[in-house]
């Protein structure tokens, strides 16, 4: 008797010889990497430090391993670490830390225009174009201070020698003298001064009843520019004294105890010169 065939077993034996076939891959053969990949790697770190600091950063190959890594930022501490959204105030010069939103800065404050500007300035952008009327300068009168006095040392406060020491300045006078508390005498000449005395002087003047700190010693182009009108072109009656010298407030670039001085001499023409601040041998007419 001929066996019958199981065709249920021969059934499950092509299913699995079907899948065997069909599970095998051909490939070439295989190459290792040679170059490195490309670098595109920041971490959670790089971008807190990024937002926290302002730190930067270059974009890192990424490097498995099986080393421990370093505790991490977690993304709450970076969404809290994200700067918020701030708006100018024109309230204040303070600017917070924050985002804004891009904008025109004359739009927020309408005095941002040329015409507020001074010519030849630029404040953010906007170049000026506002020329100030010339400025009348008034001199003294007298070349002779008939306001130096010792006591003007004893309290400098608000003036422009506010932050030197009284007691030195009392001194350069040898008719002054300094008690611990107050500069007490009577100065050595009423003409010529040192340039500390004059800048006090010229400070107290209560010429015109004008308050203090209204009259103050000339800078050097100014009394250069006033000499030149009196002793060379002869435009300005002549009040400076030819033959004599004169502070100004200029102090000399290479020593801060030296201040610049100048003179009009009687054949036309002027000079400027530096000397110790402390020489009481010039003359100031002062302006306002």
């Amino acid at each position: 008797m001929k066996k019958q065939l199981n065709f249920k077993s021969i059934s499950i034996w092509l299913i699995a010889l079907t899948c065997v076939i069909g599970g095998v891959v051909l490939a070439d053969k295989l190459t290792p990497i040679t170059s490195s990949p490309e670098a595109t790697y920041i971490s959670l770190q790089d971008i807190f430090d990024k937002l926290t600091t302002g730190a930067t950063t270059t974009e890192k190959s990424f490097t498995p391993t099986l080393a421990t890594a370093p505790t991490m930022h977690t993304l709450s501490e970076i969404f809290e670490a994200i700067p918020a959204w701030q708006t100018l105030d024109l309230s204040t010069t303070t600017v917070p830390a924050g985002y804004y939103e891009a904008t025109d800065l004359a739009t927020i404050d309408t005095d941002l225009t040329a015409g507020n500007i001074k010519l030849g300035a630029t404040i953010f952008g906007v170049e000026g174009g506002y020329e100030a009327d010339a400025v009348t300068l008034t001199w003294s009168t007298s070349s002779y201070i008939t306001t130096y006095n010792c006591s003007m040392y004893d309290n400098l406060a608000g003036t422009p020698l506010s932050a030197e020491d009284p007691a030195t300045l009392c001194g350069y006078d040898s008719n002054c003298v300094w008690t611990g508390t107050a500069c007490t005498g009577t100065p050595s000449g009423l003409s010529t001064i040192n340039w500390y005395a004059g800048t006090l002087a010229c400070y107290n003047s209560p010429e015109g009843s004008l308050p203090a700190g209204t009259w103050r010693l000339p800078n050097e182009s100014q009394l250069l520019g006033r000499m030149s009108d009196e002793f060379v072109i002869l435009t300005q009656p002549q009040v400076f004294g030819a033959g004599y010298f004169y502070w100004s407030s200029s102090t000399y670039a290479d020593y801060s105890s030296y201040a610049w001085y100048a003179y009009g001499s009687y054949y036309g023409d002027i000079g400027g010169i530096n000397g110790n601040k402390s020489n009481p041998y010039y003359l100031v007419r002062c302006l306002h």
